[in-house]
């Protein structure tokens, strides 16, 4: 798991993260879920869970990247380094 603590500006940093993904094109590794994800993550935290996978250039280079880690996906790999949190 990973230590993460919250900056103290966290919601203006997120909500601008949010923006800057909502308005751009979709492009593989630069803005697609998974850089939402680290990068709303480093707008929180200040850190960037997949700055060791950066870039990628295609769905297969990201899935690629993860399985040499170790991890079957996304989806594992966030099982591995965040707790999970109950939706309600």
């Amino acid at each position: 798991m990973l230590e993460l603590t919250r900056l103290d500006d966290w919601p203006e940093r997120l909500m601008a993260t949010i923006e800057r993904h909502r308005t751009a094109v979709f492009e593989w590794g630069v803005y697609d879920c998974a850089t939402l994800f680290a990068d709303a993550v480093e707008a929180v935290t200040g850190v960037d869970p997949l700055a060791s996978y950066r870039p990628w250039k295609s769905e297969r280079s990201a899935r690629m990247k993860m399985i040499k880690a170790g991890f079957k996906d996304m989806r594992a790999f966030a099982r591995a380094h965040f707790p999970e949190i109950n939706p309600s």
